[in-house]
């Protein structure tokens, strides 16, 4: 067994030898990017774009709490993080739901595109929260 081993971890460190494609990383031009950033915000989700390459959320709550209450200001918008610049990147919005927080989120690799699910809503800075059903 001990002599089958040393085989073993040879056959393994080899078997990436067999790819002989260049795996220099693609330059990017960051130059043209935006350089705008969100607001800060809570009650916010986001999911991971593997095909782009970017990190995608909506909505939120960017109002800040006063005196340890909360002082609620959903927002609905849509952005993207670019790891390999460092940037975001707010998304034109033809048509989507309305500003919310708490909602769920997940990828629709297929159709590129981020799900989201119910979430909460309240107009103003104090009274009930709107509890949402939709996807």
């Amino acid at each position: 067994m001990r002599a089958l081993l040393p085989l073993l971890l040879l056959a393994s460190a080899c078997d990436g030898a067999k790819d002989t494609q260049d795996s220099t990383p693609e330059v990017v031009d960051c130059s043209a990017r935006p350089t705008d950033i969100p607001s800060a915000r809570g009650e916010v989700a986001g999911v991971w774009d593997e095909d782009a390459g970017r990190l995608l959320f909506f909505g939120g709550d960017n109002g800040t709490p006063e005196s340890c209450a909360s002082r609620t200001d959903f927002v609905g918008e849509t952005w993207a993080y670019h790891p390999d610049c460092g940037n975001f990147e707010q998304l034109a919005q033809d048509s989507g739901p309305p500003p919310r927080g708490r909602y769920a989120a997940a990828l629709d690799p297929v159709n590129g595109r981020m799900i989201i699910h119910g979430g909460r809503f309240r107009d103003g800075t104090s009274g009930t929260y709107t509890l949402l059903d939709d996807t």
